[in-house]
């Protein structure tokens, strides 16, 4: 028999609670996961509820603005592609404008085709009016000798390193 203890259950209660209390402590101090990490998860978050999405995404916003540029780009993009999904289909297409500026500052395609894709998607018409159709049809038409259509001036072994 233990001197000091007349029931084990009651000491090794005690114990597994000042254990569980220390792991929790433990984990109340660590850190955040990292922003990108936060991203992947609120942008799986975004494809069924862009509204709580959003929410998470607007918390994060200083944080997000002061990250790296690619960080940054894809923060805008999430937040782009969420506005547009609930409805905000100018400040979608504003947000996508700001990740297309960034990446020609940067010189970084990447960025600049993530705000492309972001800009393509919002469904918003562009300014469009006969004249730009026109000049966009007399352009086509003008470039349309520099595209080959005809292989059949080009030896063989060309044309099949050209199909693989």
């Amino acid at each position: 028999m233990l001197a000091g203890f007349r029931d084990r259950s009651q000491s090794r209660k005690g114990r597994v609670l000042l254990a569980a209390l220390c792991l929790m402590s433990s984990l109340a101090y660590a850190d955040p996961p990292p922003l990108s990490e936060r991203l992947v998860e609120i942008r799986e978050i975004g494809r069924f509820t862009p509204d709580k999405a959003l929410v998470q995404l607007l918390r994060l916003e200083d944080v997000a603005r002061a990250s790296p540029p690619a960080t940054k780009a894809e923060f805008l993009y999430q937040l782009s592609v969420a506005r547009r999904n609930i409805g905000q289909h100018m400040d979608g297409l504003a947000l996508a404008e700001e990740v297309i500026a960034m990446g020609r500052a940067g010189k970084d395609n990447t960025i600049t085709s993530k705000g492309l894709i972001a800009k393509a998607v919002t469904g918003q018409k562009g300014p469009a009016d006969e004249d730009m159709v026109e000049e966009y049809l007399v352009r086509l038409g003008e470039q349309g000798e520099q595209v080959r259509t005809n292989f059949s001036d080009l030896p063989d072994e060309e044309v099949v390193d050209l199909s693989w």
